[in-house]
């Protein structure tokens, strides 16, 4: 199906009015983690990307009498008054009526020439540049869909090929870690001996992966600390809004703010689930589950 070019110019105003919109909303948050920096919680400076992330959901904006995009319009032929009251079909009588010699009749038309018929195909078929800007946006939405859905093929096989479930202890102390934040869902935990940090993953089936360095009774202590802050995560919904927010980004593949504002969202996010994460902490533990994220490195959704 292809969208007539009315249609076309439409989406195209939309996305565009949605954008700038967007735009709007990512320098007003950059603004205000740059004034205020570590006076707000991060709770709060997390929950300000929701504005972004609802604006960019949401397909349409509200009408008013001010429009930011204005795209050319059709241009339509106007017929003056004076014109239409000159064309009015006035009633005639029959006194009036008078015999007029029948012109003869032209039976032959004048054909149209083959040149113009085939040009007149030609500008019906063509496509304009209303058309086919949606159909590149569509185009390249479904690309980069295609491509994260084989890359989550990916991670699958590489799980499936070199994870496996931890010791029972490990498992144990998992399973008690959860029933302590109370976490009543199933909740998946491998190890994987390739990774460097802890990790969750993102998906209708979660799962918490540990680096292999962290087994052992050794590191019994910084193993809890490490689950804790992935099961936070999980317990804050932090991996479906990491799905959302992949989902917007093949959407919106086109719009530079989707990219830029990668770094920032991850770190609030981050920022928001270690201040929950250590809430109930002394000061000798919130040391140490510092020290360990620097030792891991901040840890990944994937």
């Amino acid at each position: 199906m292809i969208l007539t070019s009315e249609d076309a110019q439409t989406i195209l105003k939309t996305l565009l009015e949605i954008g700038v919109f967007a735009s709007a909303i990512f320098a007003a948050i950059m603004g205000f983690r740059l004034a205020f920096k570590n006076r707000i919680r991060p709770a709060l400076r997390f929950a300000l990307w929701f504005l972004l992330l609802l604006r960019l959901t949401v397909p349409f904006t509200v009408n008013s009498a001010v429009h930011l995009i204005v795209l050319p319009a059709k241009e339509s032929v106007s017929v003056p008054v004076e014109a239409q009251a000159e064309t009015t079909v006035r009633p005639v009588t029959p006194a009036a009526v008078a015999v007029t010699p029948k012109p003869s009749v032209q039976t032959d038309t004048a054909p149209v020439p083959k040149e113009e018929e085939r040009e007149a195909r030609k500008t019906a078929a063509r496509l304009t540049v209303w058309q086919i800007l949606p159909m590149i946006w569509i185009a390249g939405a479904i690309v980069l869909l295609v491509r994260r859905l084989w890359m989550r093929g990916l991670l699958a096989a590489r799980l499936r090929a070199g994870a496996r479930i931890p010791d029972a202890e490990t498992v144990r102390e998992f399973r008690n870690l959860c029933s302590e934040m109370r976490i009543r869902r199933a909740v998946r935990i491998l190890e994987v001996p390739d990774v460097t940090s802890p990790a969750l993953t993102i998906g209708l089936r979660p799962t918490v992966l540990l680096p292999t360095t962290l087994l052992g009774a050794d590191r019994e202590r910084e193993r809890r600390f490490a689950l804790l802050h992935e099961l936070t995560h999980l317990k804050r919904g932090d991996h479906w809004v990491m799905l959302w927010y992949g989902i917007l980004r093949c959407v919106w593949w086109f719009h530079p703010i989707v990219w830029l504002m990668e770094k920032s969202f991850r770190t609030d996010m981050e920022s928001a689930c270690d201040a929950k994460a250590v809430r109930s902490m002394n000061a000798e533990e919130k040391l140490l589950y510092a020290t360990l994220l620097l030792e891991l490195g901040k840890d990944r959704t994937l």
